[in-house]
């Protein structure tokens, strides 16, 4: 049984497991806004929303994020300083003039900062690298400063693309969308795909590539599934 790990949260004392300290803070019920972390695909770092200060062995002290720093035994730390509120504010206004997405606008709302922005990236980076995670690597961001963004290679729709979606289920803002076939960012198209239908019901489930890197038998989606799965319990009770 793992040994349970003692730490102070805005002055009250915790008892929690090994992780990454946004990850604790959010089982205990604190409210640390993130736009680029996933436990499933671990720390990236690049919102710097997730900033708490944390102190230790009698340091003084430090801006962290919580998304990239591990608990550790007889941490304190603050999620609603002054200092903490200044700098996120901070990260929200940079947001706020360039992005739109709903969940900017609402982190917008919190700071009384309008929002000036027309697009919905952020470029938290999720898309790109749960689709390097899975080994597929057909987008990445180009470009550099303000400039950035997320594309496929040289601009031009790419076949590696399997349409598995794991990046339109993981974008934090839904600028990364498919849409009758094409995967798409703003008015960019990354790839395009031909989709198959479930063999009970008629609707669209997946993409041919994805089916084709699956290997399954049967196409069903997930109603059918279930359907499937009750019609054969049912009928092995009546034998």
């Amino acid at each position: 049984m793992a040994m349970a790990i003692k730490i102070e949260v805005d002055g009250k004392n915790y008892e929690v497991k090994k992780g990454k300290l946004l990850d604790v803070l959010i089982d205990l019920g604190f409210d640390i806004p993130h736009l680029c972390y996933h436990k499933a695909i671990g720390s990236y770092g690049a919102c710097r929303l997730c900033l708490v200060e944390v102190k230790e062995n009698g340091d003084g002290w430090r801006i962290v994020t919580s998304c990239s720093t591990d608990v550790k035994e007889g941490m304190k730390v603050r999620t609603k300083s002054q200092r903490i509120w200044e700098l996120r504010k901070g990260v929200v206004e940079l947001l706020a003039n360039h992005t739109s997405s709903e969940i900017v606008k609402e982190l917008a709302s919190l700071y009384k900062i309008e929002v000036k922005g027309d697009k919905k990236c952020v470029l938290c980076g999720l898309c790109v690298n749960v689709c390097n995670l899975i080994g597929i690597s057909a987008i990445s961001f180009e470009n550099r400063g303000v400039e950035r963004r997320v594309n496929a290679p040289f601009g031009i729709p790419t076949e590696f693309c399997v349409g598995c979606l794991a990046c339109t289920n993981l974008c934090p803002t839904g600028a990364i969308r498919f849409e009758n076939g094409k995967l798409m960012v703003g008015d960019r198209v990354l790839s395009e795909h031909k989709l198959l239908r479930c063999v009970r019901c008629g609707k669209e489930v997946l993409t041919e590539r994805h089916y084709e890197k699956l290997g399954v038998k049967d196409i069903l989606c997930e109603n059918c599934k279930r359907l499937m799965q009750a019609e054969k319990y049912f009928n092995s009770k009546q034998l």
